[in-house]
């Protein structure tokens, strides 16, 4: 083993990437190209696959409970009774409690096409001790800083406990948010580092390398990429120098690392040969240096996972542009621990070919997981989707809701 590959496997094992944190100016980090992740090594059955290692995925660690509540997302529903069935241990679903007859109208969380997650750890520090450890991470964020900041205020969330938000891709509907979230956040953080005469412990917000800030789509696809044919992303992704003068300190990540002291996981390139009908957006496109660039693979789109003690792994998919078969696919061929919730926007809507892809998609995923996984799509995922799903997946489905909670626990519910 040479010495490059060599510091490259410590840094993997010891659960962490290098990162830049600074507050008020950015410094441009080294980057690697966010090109498709391909290994001529790993056979594409993650059966034959020989698992790695030096993954930082098999340095994850067993969590007691997972509570992940929903913030932003494309549907409200207080109303249905859970749909996952009673067969399967360490699941709970509470709708969102803000839309008590108490209330009324007032206290109803907004839907919105995005996406942000709040997911928080709990794992008990010694044997009989009765001490526990609880993790904070936000998710993406939702479109906009108004909506944010009005669910979380109705769902009177424990924003001080957030350590790090971490964005999945630059998107408007995952990003747009954080101009409201990370304020919130260093506020509570703030007012309580005041009440316990604390020190206070920065945000981080975790950034893919790229920094994209402007992105679109081409109105005709043989028009080519003049400007006059591009409908831009509105608003754009906010800047690095933006989140930083909010308060935060930027780590910027291209590769997989761990986050609140392994509890979180978080993707580097995902590997796209699994399921090679799963494509991007053929229209998408990014603007570099003053022009637009045709994307449609969203290269720098990251994954979140966490480990459920006797449960298996729970994974967060914001928005699957690499394909939902690719993501579970990707995981599997790093560590042989079971998937025992799938959880996101699954990118099953659009025109384009996406739709008609669905069967092909839902069938492949039964092949990924268990009959004990529990799926719970939302946001991008569609009513067609979502319909195709339910159906594939009897008792083991739910569609996302804004407010509500979802509990994965290592004891029986």
């Amino acid at each position: 083993m040479n010495g490059r590959i060599f510091r490259l496997h410590i840094k993997l094992l010891l659960g962490s990437m290098p990162a830049a944190a600074f507050t008020g100016r950015v410094i441009r980090p080294m980057m690697t190209s966010p090109q498709r992740y391909f290994c001529s090594a790993m056979a594409n059955s993650p059966s034959t696959t020989q698992v790695p290692s030096f993954s930082a995925l098999n340095h994850l660690q067993p969590v007691d409970e997972l509570k992940v509540t929903v913030i932003v997302d494309n549907e409200v529903d207080s109303m249905s009774t859970r749909g996952i069935m009673e067969g399967i241990d360490g699941f709970q679903y509470l709708p969102n409690k803000s839309s008590s007859a108490a209330s009324g109208a007032a206290g109803l969380c907004r839907a919105a096409h995005g996406l942000s997650l709040l997911l928080t750890t709990t794992t008990a520090t010694a044997a009989g001790s009765g001490k526990k450890e609880t993790h904070s991470i936000l998710l993406d964020a939702g479109p906009t800083p108004e909506l944010w900041k009005e669910n979380a205020d109705k769902l009177n969330l424990d924003l001080a406990q957030v350590e790090v938000a971490v964005l999945s891709h630059y998107h408007y509907d995952h990003s747009g948010g954080l101009t409201g979230a990370v304020p919130a956040i260093v506020e509570a953080q703030q007012r309580q580092q005041r009440n316990a005469n604390q020190p206070m412990r920065p945000l981080q917000v975790d950034l893919h390398s790229s920094g994209i800030i402007a992105r679109g789509r081409l109105q005709d696809k043989d028009a080519g990429l003049k400007d006059d044919n591009v409908i831009p992303h509105i608003p754009n992704n906010p800047s690095a120098h933006e989140l930083a003068n909010l308060g935060a300190q930027i780590s910027w990540n291209d590769q997989e690392h761990l986050l609140c002291d392994k509890s979180f996981y978080v993707s580097g390139p995902i590997r796209r040969d699994f399921a090679t009908y799963e494509t991007g957006i053929p229209n998408h496109a990014t603007r570099k240096d003053g022009h637009w660039t045709l994307d449609p693979d969203i290269a720098e789109e990251r994954y979140v996972v966490c480990w459920v003690k006797h449960r298996g792994l729970v994974l967060f998919s914001s928005c699957s542009h690499a394909g939902i078969n690719n993501i579970c696919r990707d995981v599997q061929a790093k560590t042989r621990s079971s998937i025992f919730g799938l959880m996101g926007g699954l990118h099953l809507a659009g025109a384009g070919g996406v739709e008609d892809r669905i069967p092909r998609t839902v069938a492949d995923l039964k092949t990924c997981l268990s009959p004990k996984s529990i799926v719970l799509a939302g946001h991008c995922t569609g009513w067609r989707g979502k319909a195709a799903l339910a159906a594939s997946f009897p008792g083991q489905f739910q569609p996302l809701a804004v407010g509500a909670t979802y509990i994965f626990s290592s004891t029986s519910s």
